[in-house]
């Protein structure tokens, strides 16, 4: 869940009024697993997840408030999603 998504739902404030800034602290760029790479369809899939939102701490503000998130992936692959807390 990104940080706008889980400070919209925290905070219940509509994710069109959150703004979210930049990471403090930049990941590394994360190579896709091969048989992604290899596939054009999934490969553009991949890397528009990729570029939704990377790991990293961002601050998101909205209704009035603000929160700092870290954010970073679990699970392997396959089953790799992005947690902010």
């Amino acid at each position: 869940m990104s940080a706008r998504a889980e400070f919209a739902r925290e905070l219940f404030c509509p994710q069109d009024r959150v703004m979210v800034t930049g990471s403090l602290v930049q990941a590394p760029e994360r190579e896709p697993p091969a048989d992604i790479a290899t596939d054009p369809e999934r490969l553009r899939m991949w890397r528009a997840a990729e570029a939704y939102q990377k790991p990293g701490i961002y601050t998101a503000h909205g209704c009035g408030a603000s929160r700092t998130y870290h954010c970073s992936f679990t699970g392997g692959y396959g089953s790799s999603h992005l947690i902010c807390q």
